[in-house]
């Protein structure tokens, strides 16, 4: 058959020879290459040949011919469209054969096909991979039966190959797996699904938006994949409103789900996912409703929902033709419901907004008639509660009891860390604490010198003895033979002088053994110093060796108190006794310094050696200081020893035992606080469902009110009958009618609006919260006011005997107590003024003595939740209108967040960083600032409240942004940087992984800080080197357990520095900045530090990274080069050390950086000595700086690196300097560098 015609069915019937079957599939694919339309026609081609090969036994041959046809495509690139029309066309082609042919011959066709595909998906060559997988995916959607062995294989090959590093081959492997999908055996979820929830996490877009496309939507899945609504890629986000919530279906979203939905297609920055979101609204959620707008609303609950207001406001803006015509007239004030009043509000508003007068005047009503239906609402509330009296009283009951039971939960919870607090001042006292039993070798040494000193004492008494008896002997002798001769007298004479000799002899000796007992003591103190470490260990025979040394030294005692000048007569016989039970104690104490913080054993053999060496050193030292002594003195010593001894264990023993005492109130508060917890659950579950549908109701029309509220805050009430009306209104309402908070906080919004001036809102706002204060002793005979009841009062009256009768008469009336919920409604009433108010405290006098009053009262009540919480507000929002409240109420919070728990601590971070922000640093002294930048450090670190913890950090950047602490002195300057280096540490710490909180705000916030000024990017450059080095140097770099590249550090501090990044910059600024060149510097000293290998090969590789302008000062470039010169010296002379080995790659790129900055050098000298024209400069960089993107990534010693200031290098120099200026400013830098090369990093 020529090869030239086109198969037809009859010309595949004529065909004879097998040979001629492959003539017939080279045209078959070379159509089919060329246009997909024609691939049903070519693949019935196909089929008929494959029937014709199996008639002449030739499928053998076919099968072999279509996979060399398929290995044509393979190695083609992606994109390539001849070759995705040929897999497509085999995909289809395969896939009709196995459900037409249900033969032995076409299963062996698609095994052979598979096992082929899946030896080259193992292709070194990713775009074989690629066509490989992408032929598979094709193939298995519609494949019919396989062999089990081939499945398997083909499954484990897809799994291998959804974790290529290749995203094209990961994408088609998702497509390919995704036809895998299914329940497991017990009806959960498949193998197949579950990997392909992981990879919603890909860091590729285009595999997590392949995933978004072919994961199957259900129950299981719909958490994952509603969760790609706030995909770092605006078109997957774009694809979850337009394709999955879609193919979902509204009715498979709950209230929460559809709001979180709906909340962030609404708030998303990209226009075209917002308006995918408002064609979901329009063409979904309001087409269900019929159109209609209120139908929406109930359906979004806008009593409970924050998304609601932006639903309305998106369909206003877009699609404005679907607001009702309707006016809201007084029939439609007279009947608002949730859905209307809401309406109401929003479509005011938005007109006010937008300007659209017209509209107001024709569809809103004016302003009496919005008083009087406000009113009538206000009205509607009070008859509702008069009505329910019972239920009435059974919620205000209910509420009681929940406000006790927060109370109770309360103290507990502030016990608990008040507890936890004084614990860990123990543990580091304790920790401080010299150990008592290190007196024990020097008492021992006394016990030794003055046993030393009484044998002597007891030999010379005893020779004594000796010679006077032998002298008295001699005299009577000589005396009962006076008559005798003279030979008798001779002889005499030599008696004498034999006794003589006899006694220098016995003297000779004495001396001798004296020195040989001297020796052997001496042998003994030395044994003592060197196994005296060991006495403090014993604990088995050392009580019975101390209670002979007792027994001994009681004796001795007695002895010494009649030798030496009868001091101390009378001892205590318990006083020895009391040393020697120091095991005893000292074995309870090692148990409780175990609990309540027992030093830690020191890991470090050398500094152990250390502390042996001095304390042997100590004890020689006493050991001199005991020679000359008298035994008088040594006595004294020995006792002060003891009796020191003694006070030392007592006090270690009263502070375990305080230890102990803490420990048991803190697992008491926590048992309790738990305790409470459940009651306060049970009563939640107890609550009467009469108080349960009251509640509702009133809620609701609380709502109307408010929105009516919110309207009025806005509303033109230029005309006084109406404004004079509704202040009255507000009056009386806020008065009289108990209003809930958020009615409170909406009413004197609008006292407000109405007031003529700031003063005159004061006034009014202060005669009614003294009205409420005094409401609750109206009945009393004797008024008091809550004025005085709060106020301190603890002068006693002094009455005179003459008066006492007049006393009996008249009795002083104790002040009463007023009730938590008088005091708690005037607190919120107070809080909400004070968030209106802005002129200083000293215009608005009246509003000081709630200060004194009611707030300090409020304060006292530590007990009390929410007297105690709401007092804290207020004292916050009184010191942002007066400094000196300000101040007292700094040090009042940082005492707060040592004694409460973290609702507390919240409130008073908030007030500090506002008060700060508004005053300043001036509120308090200069060395106190310290204190306060040492406890935003430690909070900024307390990873165990992650809430906390992102307050913190906000309020932190917020006090950088404004450079609170510039020209504040040293302790700011030294306080900034410590704070700014914590945050930039605390973004790149992992722990911060599950706080995702934390993570926007830093993420946030640094670049902002970074990018809005050039100092800015200085101080980020100051402290690099620091960060760098206490990220890595405490722990193992190497480690593969290390979620954070030193690679992705180093590129994330160099883009924060980059000047190019700068917002509102002249070009000239940018050019002239500074920073890169400080933090070469700073990361070179990081480099020659004791850093880990990993880091400087990260430091070095990256420095090619940074935009460094060769219109700088060349002296500027002088000492980067210079601090090059110094690191390259340093590195080559330590390179045998395996930290500073480097390879040939980093050599390689340090000396390409290298020969930047020489370049720059040279071209900067060109242009400062020729005083080129201003036209422009230019710019060396890399050419990885223009293609850099930003790398994302996420404790610490105390290192730290002396800061130098940038002025002293960025001045510029004139081109007319003469060359001393020149030589001085190198020297300067040359100093600066080795001022910087002198840092020592103590972790």
């Amino acid at each position: 058959m020529p090869t030239t015609n086109r198969p037809t069915k009859s010309s595949i019937d004529a065909i004879s020879d097998p040979a001629e079957i492959k003539s017939v599939m080279r045209h078959v694919f070379n159509d089919a290459q060329a246009n997909a339309s024609g691939h049903r026609k070519l693949i019935v081609v196909l089929k008929h040949l494959w029937r014709k090969s199996q008639e002449l036994s030739a499928t053998s041959q076919f099968i072999h011919f279509f996979t060399q046809l398929i290995n044509y495509v393979l190695p083609c690139k992606r994109g390539e469209k001849s070759a995705d029309r040929i897999i497509k066309f085999v995909g289809q082609f395969v896939g009709e054969l196995s459900r037409d042919e249900d033969s032995h011959d076409s299963v062996q066709m698609v095994n052979y096909l598979m096992s082929h595909l899946i030896r080259g998906a193992h292709s070194r060559d990713k775009y074989v991979r690629y066509r490989v997988v992408q032929t598979i995916a094709h193939t298995v959607r519609s494949l019919g039966e396989i062999d089990s062995e081939t499945f398997i294989t083909l499954y484990d090959t897809l799994i291998e190959k959804t974790q290529d590093k290749e995203s094209i081959v990961r994408i088609q492997a998702v497509e390919a797996l995704s036809r895998f999908q299914g329940e497991g055996d017990d009806g959960s979820i498949g193998d197949a699904k579950k990997h392909l929830l992981t990879l919603l996490c890909d860091e590729s877009a285009e595999v997590r938006r392949a995933v978004l496309l072919n994961l199957d939507k259900d129950s299981s899945t719909l958490p994952s994949l509603l969760a790609r609504s706030r995909d770092i890629s605006s078109v997957n986000r774009r694809l979850v409103f337009s394709r999955v919530v879609r193919d979902l279906g509204l009715t498979s979203l709950d209230e929460k789900q559809t709001e979180q939905l709906l909340m962030s297609g609404l708030n998303d920055r990209d226009e075209t996912v917002k308006g995918a979101t408002i064609n979901l609204l329009v063409n979904g959620f309001l087409a269900s409703c019929n159109g209609d707008i209120f139908e929406l609303l109930s359906q979004l609950r806008p009593d409970c929902s924050e998304v609601a207001e932006r639903v309305l406001r998106g369909i206003f803006e877009t699609r404005p033709e679907l607001i009702p015509t309707r006016t809201m007239d007084r029939e439609f004030l007279q009947h608002l419901g949730i859905e209307h009043a809401f309406f109401f509000r929003v479509y005011y508003d938005f007109c006010s907004n937008k300007n659209l007068h017209e509209i107001i005047d024709q569809k809103f009503p004016d302003a009496v008639e919005l008083s009087e239906t406000l009113g009538r609402y206000l009205s509607l509330r009070r008859q509702m509660l008069d009505d329910n009296t019972t239920s009435t009283g059974s919620l205000r009951e209910y509420e009681s009891r929940l406000r006790e039971i927060d109370n109770q939960i309360f103290h507990n919870q502030n016990l608990t860390v008040e507890s936890g607090h004084d614990m860990e001042v123990l543990d580091k006292k304790l920790r401080a604490f010299p150990d008592f039993r290190n007196l024990k070798p020097q008492l021992e040494v006394l016990k030794l010198r003055l046993t030393q000193m009484e044998r002597r004492e007891s030999h010379q008494s005893s020779r004594a003895s000796k010679v006077t008896s032998k002298r008295t002997k001699s005299r009577r002798v000589n005396h009962s033979g006076k008559g005798h001769n003279a030979g008798a007298e001779a002889s005499g004479r030599d008696t004498e002088e034999d006794e003589e000799e006899e006694e220098e002899e016995e003297e000779k000796e004495e001396e001798e053994k004296e020195k040989e007992e001297d020796e052997d003591e001496e042998g003994k103190e030395i044994l003592l110093n060197k196994s005296h470490n060991s006495f403090m260990d014993e604990d088995g025979d050392e009580d019975k060796e101390e209670e002979d040394e007792d027994e001994e030294d009681e004796v001795e005692d007695e002895d010494e108190e009649d030798e030496v000048e009868d001091e101390d007569e009378e001892e205590d016989d318990g006083d020895d006794g009391d040393f020697n039970d120091n095991d005893e104690d000292a074995e309870v104490s090692d148990e409780d310094d175990e609990e309540f913080g027992e030093e830690e054993e020191d890991s470090d053999a050398n500094q152990s050696n250390h502390d042996a060496t001095t304390e042997d050193k100590q004890l020689s030292d006493f050991k001199k200081s005991l020679r000359g002594m008298s035994k008088a003195d040594l006595t004294k010593t020995y006792k002060q020893l003891k009796d020191k001894a003694k006070s030392m264990r007592k006090e270690v023993k009263d502070l375990n035992a305080h230890g102990l005492r803490l420990k048991e109130i803190h697992e008491e508060a926590i048992r309790l606080t738990d305790s409470f917890s459940e009651q306060k659950y049970n009563i939640l579950l107890e609550k009467p469902k009469e108080t349960t549908e009251l509640e509702a109701n009133i809620k609701d029309l609380e709502f109307i009110i408010e929105q009516l509220l919110d309207v009025a805050k806005n509303y033109d009430f230029s005309d006084e009958l109406a404004r004079r009306e509704m202040m009255s209104l507000m009056r009386q309402c806020l008065t009289n009618d108990n209003l809930s908070n958020g009615l409170v906080k909406a009413a004197f919004q609008v006292i407000h609006r109405l007031s003529i001036n700031e003063k005159d809102f004061v006034q009014l706002a202060t005669e009614i919260i003294t009205d409420i204060r005094d409401s609750w002793d109206d009945e009393d005979e004797e008024f008091h006011s809550a004025m005085s009841v709060m106020e301190d009062d603890d002068e006693a009256e002094e009455i005179s005997e003459d008066d006492s009768q007049v006393q009996h008469k008249k009795r002083r009336i104790a002040p009463k107590n007023p009730p938590d919920e008088v005091v708690i409604q005037c607190l919120q009433m107070i809080q909400h003024v004070l968030e209106i108010v802005e002129e200083p405290l000293v215009n608005n006098p009246s509003l000081e003595s709630f200060y004194y009053g009611i707030v300090n009262y409020a304060l006292q009540q530590r007990d009390k939740y929410l007297l105690h919480t709401l007092g804290l507000r207020c004292l916050g929002l009184y010191g942002l209108i007066s400094a000196n409240i300000a101040t007292n109420a700094l040090f009042t919070f940082i005492k707060a967040m040592h004694r409460y728990g973290q609702e507390v601590c919240l409130i008073a971070i908030q007030m500090m960083v506002d008060i700060f922000a508004t005053h300043g640093l001036s509120v308090v002294a200069s060395e106190h600032i310290f204190q306060f930048a040492r406890m935003f450090h430690k909070t900024l670190n307390s990873y165990r409240y992650p809430k906390l913890q992102c307050t913190v950090a906000e309020g932190l950047c917020k006090l950088l942004l404004a450079d609170l602490f510039v020209g504040q002195g040293e302790y700011a300057t030294t306080s900034e940087k410590e704070l700014f280096e914590s945050v930039l540490l605390c973004f790149f710490d992992n722990r911060i992984v599950e706080n995702d909180e934390l993570k926007q705000v830093l993420a946030f916030c640094i670049p902002v800080y970074a990018f809005s000024h050039p100092s800015h990017q200085i101080r980020v450059a100051s402290v690099s080197g620091d960060c760098l080095f206490r990220l890595f140097a405490s722990s193992d770099a190497n480690s593969s357990d290390s979620v954070i590249p030193a690679s992705n550090v180093v590129q994330q501090l160099i883009y924060w520095c980059d000047p190019n990044n700068l917002v509102n910059v002249k070009t000239k600024e940018v050019e002239s900045s500074m920073a890169h060149i400080w933090q070469a510097i700073y990361f070179l000293q990081a480099v020659e530090q004791n850093t880990p290998r990993v880091v400087k090969r990260a430091i070095l590789s990256n420095l090619m990274r940074m935009s460094i302008s060769s219109s700088l000062q060349p002296t500027e470039l002088e000492g980067l080069l210079s601090a090059i010169r110094e690191t390259k010296e340093l590195l080559l002379s330590r390179k045998d050390q395996p930290e500073f080995y480097l390879d040939k790659s980093t050599w390689r790129n340090f000396e390409i950086f290298e020969g930047m900055i020489i370049a720059a050098h040279e071209h900067s000298v060109m242009l400062h000595a020729t005083q080129p024209s201003t036209r422009g400069s230019s710019m060396i960089t890399s050419r990885a700086t223009s293609t850099t993107p930003e790398p994302s990534v996420h404790d610490s010693s105390s290192s730290k690196i002396e800061h130098v200031d940038a002025k002293t290098v960025s001045e510029p120099s004139h081109a007319a300097a003469s060359k001393s200026t020149v030589d001085e400013s190198l020297k300067e830098i040359d100093e600066l560098l080795e001022a910087e090369e002198n840092v020592e990093y103590n972790i």
